[in-house]
């Protein structure tokens, strides 16, 4: 299979509510993330494919994120992230679980000059 992502992907894990139009639809847990998108373990069947949504994450104090389904799983969904390239990294950031308790982000995420 061809491999079509562009970012590499990273552990996380935090709450997230997915809301249709503001209104809640589906519960989950981010599983990893990456420079523009995340993977949720959610319960696939209250979304459709490029669907647009928001997501409110439960462990930060930040306003929702709108995101396009991208594919629906049995175990979850992907997300492409929508919005502001370096304020969307800055946010994912802070749900990757670092390595070894290191501190530093990846360069890839860091803001372009």
């Amino acid at each position: 299979m061809w491999e079509h992502r562009t970012s590499a992907r990273f552990a996380a894990s935090a709450a997230v509510l997915l809301r249709r139009q503001g209104v809640p639809v589906v519960a989950g847990e981010i599983r990893n993330v990456s420079r523009d998108g995340l993977f949720i373990a959610a319960d696939p069947v209250a979304l459709d494919r490029h669907e647009h949504i928001e997501l409110q994450l439960l462990s930060l104090t930040a306003p929702p994120l709108p995101a396009l389904v991208v594919h629906c799983t049995p175990q979850g969904v992907g997300v492409l992230i929508d919005g502001d390239d370096t304020a969307v990294a800055a946010l994912l950031l802070q749900l990757v679980q670092p390595p070894s308790g290191a501190v530093t982000a990846p360069d890839r995420w860091r803001p372009r000059s």
